[in-house]
């Protein structure tokens, strides 16, 4: 059975297509088969043509836990069998901010699903650096919010003060954030949404 991929297509259409054969070809190579994705809101501004920098057609999928097929000799982060979730965030390791470690500001980053092929396939093959183990107990279906959790942690950490805060949004990232707050020991919190009557 040939692999597929998800592509957000033009004129908004979503379709599968063969995706490409993949194997573990380098040392630090992972090959990961997905169990669950995540939907961002991003990912609904791609398929309609609304997304700053990226146009369809792409791969998408970069909210992704999977299993772990077959590894490379030189990986030690994962083993075959393991459930990962991957940072979707893909980074040279060469420019200057990669070199002081700053990986997340990297001058030629890109991300998967929108700059660069994202993880919506039967299989894909991600360098080790990219992966994270899950957690013995904790659920594939709880392992696919890493990302937005993480995202919401980040901008959290961000703020030097959390005594008075205001979200705006209550969607998944805003959610993401308003948990982040509570973990953090955020005083009040307000959440603003608009909401279709």
């Amino acid at each position: 059975m040939t692999a597929q991929q998800v592509v957000l297509g033009e004129a908004g259409r979503v379709h599968l297509e063969p995706a490409p054969h993949v194997t573990v070809e380098r040392a630090t190579d992972v090959l990961l088969a997905p169990v669950y994705m995540g939907i961002c809101g991003s990912d609904v501004h791609v398929l309609h043509g609304r997304h700053p920098f990226a146009e369809p057609p792409v791969v998408t999928g970069h909210e992704v836990v999977a299993r772990v097929v077959e590894t490379g000799p030189a990986v030690t982060a994962v083993a075959a069998g393991d459930l990962a979730v991957v940072n979707p965030l893909v980074w040279c390791g060469e420019c200057a901010r990669c070199r002081t470690g700053l990986v997340n500001q990297c001058a030629n980053a890109a991300v998967r699903g929108f700059k660069v092929p994202g993880l919506a396939r039967g299989r894909v093959v991600v360098d080790a650096r990219y992966c994270h183990r899950v957690p013995a107990g904790l659920d594939a279906g709880t392992a696919v919010l890493t990302e937005p959790l993480a995202v919401g942690w980040h901008a959290t950490g961000r703020a030097p003060v959390l005594d008075r805060v205001l979200v705006i949004g209550a969607g998944p990232v805003g959610l993401a954030v308003l948990w982040a707050l509570r973990r953090r020991g955020a005083g009040a919190v307000t959440v603003v949404e608009s909401f279709a009557g």
